[in-house]
């Protein structure tokens, strides 16, 4: 769902700023540059994700043996990490580059209550449950 935009952008341009809202100032040439910027680090992040996605998923299921239900946890994981990156992101453009075209803050903390659900979710995978066994470990120095 979150690629759709991207989808329908492939399709045709026009349906796309029919059905979204340009989010991105294009006043001057120095707006449009910055948005294009903006959206191409989008692609990267998206990019990211699905190689991340892949690799965590190939690893898991052909060299740790995981059930699926575990697989599924843990690549939460990384949609946490994703979303997280995202509403920094968000808030950095609107705060800092002032490059976003009205006040998203309704959105922003639509995302924020995401991510904090996502990490909520995501504490119970078995990925993250053998992250924070092992640094619990490491800091007892050999305390029960």
């Amino acid at each position: 769902m979150a690629c759709f935009p991207y989808v329908i952008g492939l399709i045709s341009d026009q349906l796309r700023s029919k059905f979204f809202f340009d989010i991105y100032k294009n006043d001057t040439e120095e707006d449009v540059v910055k948005a294009r910027n903006a959206e191409i680090y989008w692609k990267l992040m998206y990019a990211t994700l699905g190689l991340s996605l892949t690799v965590l998923q190939f690893v898991e299921v052909f060299v740790s043996k995981m059930s699926a239900i575990d697989i599924l946890k843990d690549s939460l994981v990384v949609w946490a990490i994703f979303y997280t990156g995202a509403i920094v992101k968000i808030r950095y453009e609107a705060t800092k580059l002032d490059m976003l075209n009205d006040n998203r803050f309704g959105i922003q903390l639509w995302h924020f209550f995401v991510v904090i659900s996502m990490w909520g979710s995501a504490a119970h995978s078995p990925l993250l449950v053998k992250v924070f066994n092992y640094f619990l470990k490491l800091f007892s120095f050999g305390g029960k």
